[in-house]
């Protein structure tokens, strides 16, 4: 599972819970609700910073990796000649 996955169901779970909340009758089970609505909407943003991160860590492994990739075909394109 991505963590832009967790991200998209913490999103979900919140929504879910604020709807929740507007049907509910009793006051304290919807304040309740309400609040378990908005941490999931905060846990969301910190998922989707992660998995912001953590994409952005791939991205910068495949760009070494292609260069050292390139350096070592390089490398062996001189090995060759000599």
């Amino acid at each position: 599972m991505k963590f832009s996955d967790v991200a998209d169901s913490y999103a979900l779970i919140g929504s879910c819970l604020e709807k929740m909340a507007l049907q509910e009758l009793d006051r304290e089970l919807q304040k309740d609700l309400v609040r378990g609505s908005l941490t999931f909407e905060k846990l969301k943003k910190h998922e989707s910073r992660v998995a912001t991160d953590e994409e952005l860590k791939l991205g910068d492994t495949l760009q070494y990796y292609m260069k050292d990739t390139d350096a070592a075909k390089l490398s062996r394109a001189i090995f060759e000649k000599c």
